[in-house]
């Protein structure tokens, strides 16, 4: 946590520095970092929500299995 914070903050460090010296490419690479942390980030928060979902939604899928894979068969929905 520590060191993510310490990165978080010198990236922040490094866009106050482009802003003040008129060094536009300093601003541009803290902005592709974040860009680049949001695309991790999205798979980091996205993938436990899928097996979440997933089980919901299909009766036979099993989350604690990788090898297993969805079939389509509905659970907890009313035909």
């Amino acid at each position: 946590m520590f060191v993510s914070a310490s990165f978080w903050a010198t990236g922040f460090l490094v866009g106050a520095l482009g802003i003040a010296s008129g060094q536009l490419w300093l601003l541009y690479l803290l902005a592709t970092g974040m860009a680049i942390m949001g695309f991790g980030g999205g798979a980091l928060l996205a993938s436990p929500l899928q097996r979440q979902l997933l089980s919901f939604y299909d009766a036979d899928y099993d989350a604690s299995s990788p090898a297993r894979s969805p079939t389509g068969t509905p659970s907890r929905c009313s035909s």
